[in-house]
């Protein structure tokens, strides 16, 4: 494999070790020398900077555009109501449409193609940027705002905050994407070379193994697996290293160690405080970023 850069590590169950695997990578690179910058892709439950001990600082506000009609102009035409995409905006002929914030894309089209011109853009905020640094390691992050249903466009303003984020000044990049294979974990996808699907060893982590598999193969990236937790006795061990074999796929094991739960409590990344989850991960560091 060619030097990496990029790497997302994901995986479709919450609770696998996802974070944890993000975290420690990009704590022991780190400390090896390397400037790092993490993406916190999980705009549901953005928690980085906790495992680092780190302070985040708001970066800025997620907000969409919606629609304010004006009653006085609107001729009930509907025109909005035809185009709009998510069928936020509802109505009969001769009428007032109704509109249903929570399908709102925030696109606009509906102010733009309003002939009497009676809709106006109105703001919602739905979300928050957040930024830190510390330790060679920058963070970025977005969080969505409670009750909200739209994490995907909370998603898209996170990436393009990467995008706006000179990346020559960073040795290597993670980026920790949120459980799951919907929208919001294929966007952080497509922003790495490759990337590393965290499973646990039991029927369920075996399962939604699986599901990342499909999401791996609709996106054409390159993959390896890593097992979190992976000396709990379990028949399922066995079987996700048969099935990572039949696809020629590479597979790390992190033991389970009570040092995880230590370092998680004292707010510090188990690699800083144990030398078995060391040579545990500065095995998936020297392997997957081609480091000596």
């Amino acid at each position: 494999m060619s030097e990496l850069r990029a790497v997302a590590v994901t995986g479709g169950k919450g609770g696998a070790g996802k974070s944890t695997v993000a975290v420690n990578l990009a704590a022991l690179l780190a400390d090896i020398g390397y400037k790092v910058l993490l993406v916190d892709a999980d705009v549901d439950n953005p928690n980085d900077h906790i495992y680092l001990g780190m302070e985040r600082r708001k970066a800025g506000d997620i907000v969409i555009k919606t629609p304010v009609i004006d009653q006085n102009l609107c001729d009930g035409c509907l025109e909005c109501v035809r185009i709009c995409p998510t069928h936020a905006l509802l109505g009969r002929k001769g009428s007032i449409p109704l509109f249903f914030e929570d399908s709102c894309l925030g696109c606009s089209l509906c102010a733009e193609i309003c002939p009497k011109k009676a809709i106006k853009d109105g703001k919602k905020e739905i979300g928050t940027l957040y930024d830190g640094e510390s330790d060679r390691i920058r963070i970025i992050s977005a969080a969505i705002k409670p009750g909200e249903a739209r994490s995907p466009l909370v998603a898209y303003s996170l990436v393009k905050f990467f995008r706006q984020i000179d990346k020559n000044q960073f040795d290597r990049i993670i980026i920790d994407t949120c459980p799951g294979v919907a929208n919001p974990v294929m966007q952080a996808l497509r922003l790495a070379e490759h990337a590393l699907i965290v499973t646990e060893p039991t029927p369920l982590g075996l399962n939604t193994m699986k599901l990342s598999f499909k999401a791996m193969e609709k996106l054409g990236m390159s993959f390896d697996i890593v097992i979190n937790r992976a000396n709990v006795p379990s028949g399922v061990t066995k079987i996700i290293e048969e099935e990572a074999a039949k696809r020629g796929i590479k597979v790390f094991r992190i033991p389970y160690d009570e040092a995880v739960i230590e370092a998680a409590v004292q707010g510090v990344p188990a690699v800083k405080r144990n030398e078995r989850m060391k040579q545990a991960f500065l095995e998936i560091v020297r392997e997957v970023f081609s480091i000596d």
